[in-house]
Parts: structure tokens; sequence; C-alpha cells
């Protein structure tokens, strides 16, 4: 399964109500999937519009509301889960953008573009959520193809 692949699977698993343990185990088929029991409303993170997805439990949940607008911490959750399944320490993107290869890094998946900070600084959380966020304020979710799979706008 290739990295995108994995995002979707990730994203559709969670939305189902897996827990990280039990897709961490079916990635590495050592576990057979077996339904999560049902969250508690306010550490629920299921993916649909009607629901507030920031949840005090999640750790990085303090760090988009420090850098976000309020009206914007669902969508940054959404997408930052989308991009990385909240791993501060993902890579991926291994394709070209603009004729170069530049993996993207952190909890956003940002690209190390000229400019931009380093992969080091970027699996860093709080460098990766403050970096989106100005990211954000510049062009809106337009970097991120999952916040367009998201129906994010």
């Amino acid at each position: 399964m290739d990295t995108n692949q994995k995002k979707k699977f990730i994203l559709l698993a969670i939305n189902e109500g897996y827990s990280i343990d039990e897709i961490s185990g079916f990635l590495s088929q050592q576990k057979p999937l077996q339904p999560a029991p049902l969250a508690q409303p306010q550490e629920d993170i299921r993916l649909t519009s009607a629901q507030n997805v920031i949840s005090s439990s999640n750790s990085y949940s303090e760090l988009i509301k420090k850098y976000f607008p309020q009206s914007q911490w669902n969508n940054a959750y959404r997408v930052m889960m989308g991009e990385s399944g909240g791993n501060s320490q993902a890579v991926g993107d291994n394709y070209p953008i603009r004729g170069e290869v530049r993996p993207s890094y952190g909890l956003f998946q940002i690209r190390t573009f000229p400019n931009r900070p380093s992969p080091q600084q970027l699996v860093n959380p709080e460098v990766n959520v403050a970096y989106a966020a100005q990211l954000w304020k510049s062009q809106g979710w337009r970097p991120w193809t999952v916040a367009r799979n998201l129906g994010i706008k």
C-alpha cells in the first residue's frame, strides 16, 4: 500500500470508529481489525462537517487553537488528520512538484520549498502547526489535497 493509499485507509478507518492501535496493527498485518468501542462525544473524531472534531484529549488541539482562528479549528484538525494521521514525524509525498522531489513533513505534511522551515523544524509539532496556519492565512486550504477531498474550501 503506498503512502496515499495508507492515508485514505486511515481516514476511512477513523471515520468508521477504529482505534489508532487497531489501524496500526492492520497496516503491519499483525492484528485483524475489530470494531472500536464508541468514543465519548467529547473525544469523537469522526470526519463529518456536522461534528466538532477538536477535542481536549488530542495533544495537538491546543496548537491548532493557538494558531488558527476558531472558525477553522475543525477544518485544521480534519486536514491534519488526513495528511499525517496525527503523526508529527510523518514524511511523505516523494513525487515531483515544480520539477523537484521535495518530501513533506510533520502533522500538516508541509513541503520543504525554499524559504520554508527545514525538515528538522517541520517535525516539531509547534513549528508545523504555526507554519500551516501561516500558509492557510495566505492561501486558504488550497495547498492541501486532503482539504479538497474532505470538501473544505
